[in-house]
């Protein structure tokens, strides 16, 4: 459905933010079209979980800047956790090591509880 949408003219440079980057077809397609995340930091309220009732999802936040999200991105007030270390929490810091790596400052790699 996506490659018929873009073949008529859909433009995916107007792509949001959203799941479409975890997708293993989708993601490069779109990417490949120009798909991105700006710099806005509307992907950060997208993966904070907050009070929501959802789990962290480093996956999702790793993908994100992989495509154009930047971990130096800043939105507020979305959550109190920092744009830089999305995605950790007391369960799931050792899944987002990679996070100095996007960009981070070196020394936000975990959240102080």
């Amino acid at each position: 459905m996506v490659e018929l949408l873009l073949a008529h003219g859909a433009d995916a440079t107007r792509t949001g933010v959203g799941r479409w980057v975890l997708h293993p077809e989708l993601a490069p397609l779109l990417a490949s079209r120009g798909a991105s995340i700006d710099s806005s930091g509307s992907w950060i309220g997208a993966s904070c979980t907050g009070n929501q009732g959802r789990q962290d999802d480093p996956e999702y936040v790793r993908a994100l800047l992989r495509h154009g999200a930047r971990a130096n991105d800043r939105r507020a007030p979305v959550c109190r956790r920092q744009s830089a270390v999305h995605g950790a929490s007391a369960q799931s810091r050792a899944r987002v090591a990679p996070v100095p790596r996007s960009g981070a400052c070196p020394s936000a790699t975990a959240i102080a509880e």
